[in-house]
């Protein structure tokens, strides 16, 4: 506690100056409309960039999570085509590596005159 004292003695007039130094920005401001303006503005540009880069970053560590959404919406996808699927030949031809689509709520239901093709997985 005296070492506070004795420092906010030795300092006085610093923060005395400071303190004035302050009243004295705030009248300006609050009296005279240009200076008021001109405060607002360079502190709503300062307040937006700041905004931009904590948005910028903010995006940056959610990208992972997006990346992922994403592989998985495309694998969807391409299971969805036209053509990833056969349909079965009825002629003396044999087709082999083929698997049979089974009912899935995320892929489309295959009738039993189709085989599927090719079978897409999330991959990276």
């Amino acid at each position: 506690m005296r070492n506070l004292i004795i420092f906010l003695r030795r300092y006085f007039n610093f923060f005395l100056f400071l303190l004035l130094e302050v009243i004295c920005i705030v009248l300006v401001f609050r009296n005279n409309n240009f200076q008021k303006t001109a405060y607002l503005n360079s502190a709503n540009n300062v307040s937006g960039r700041l905004y931009d880069r904590y948005n910028n970053v903010q995006y940056y560590f959610h990208l992972k999570a997006t990346n992922d959404s994403l592989v998985t919406e495309n694998a969807r996808l391409h299971n969805l085509l036209r053509s990833s699927f056969d349909s079965v030949l009825t002629g003396n031809e044999i087709r082999t590596d083929t698997i049979r689509q089974y009912s899935n709520d995320t892929l489309r239901r295959v009738t039993g005159t189709e085989l599927r093709r090719y079978l897409y997985r999330e991959a990276r």
